[in-house]
């Protein structure tokens, strides 16, 4: 059964879940419209290599779209939005040189990341039921760097790698986002009740 919250007028309604905002969901199905836009955009200026990793990134997103509402509307954002920033990385080849912008993709989709999979993989009801914050800590970082080091590989293998201090760097930047999703969701799991009902203050 639904947790329920209740109305001014005493009637109980469903909760909302805390990760399954309106807000959420608007701007998620706006990011997936940016992403077909741009591959469409790509296209038309015959930057098939472009419209190829974006048209990937508006599939990816449609496919997210269509998802039953177990993955909340906040984490098919953040891995839309992962997914985005990554694709424009690659696309108009940041990775030529280090810079914040290279990092801070790193360290947001690690985070992005390892929230939403940790969340999903051990799943909400678990969380806020068994708040074990050392574990939800503990699995975030474990993800999100083991992703982080996948990537690495990845990068290696198309190489656009620009040398081992890049590779620390970014790994570091992994590093942090999945410890920043650890103890994001060790935060969360406090603030939110079975079935994503808010806990009261």
């Amino acid at each position: 059964m639904d947790a329920v919250t209740a109305e001014p007028s005493g009637a109980a309604v469903p909760a909302r879940d805390a990760f399954d905002s309106r807000g959420a969901e608007i701007t998620f199905l706006a990011l997936v419209a940016a992403a077909i836009g741009l591959a469409a955009y790509a296209l038309s200026g015959d930057s098939w290599n472009k419209a190829i990793v974006l048209g990937g990134v508006a599939g990816f997103g449609l496919l997210l779209a269509l998802v039953p509402a177990r993955i909340p509307a906040t984490f098919k954002l953040l891995f839309l939005g992962a997914a985005l920033a990554s694709a424009g990385f690659y696309t108009w080849r940041f990775w030529r040189e280090a810079t914040p912008f290279d990092e801070s993709v790193h360290f947001m989709t690690s985070w992005a990341l390892a929230c939403g999979l940790t969340w999903i993989l051990f799943g909400a009801d678990r969380i806020v039921r068994r708040p074990d914050r050392a574990f939800l800590v503990a699995a975030a970082i474990a993800i999100g760097t083991s992703l982080g080091i996948v990537w690495e590989g990845i990068e290696l293998a198309l190489g656009i790698q620009t040398g081992v201090q890049d590779t620390v760097v970014d790994l570091l930047a992994d590093l942090l986002g999945s410890v920043a999703a650890g103890t994001f969701l060790a935060w969360a799991s406090g603030k939110v009740g079975p079935q994503g009902a808010a806990r009261s203050a």
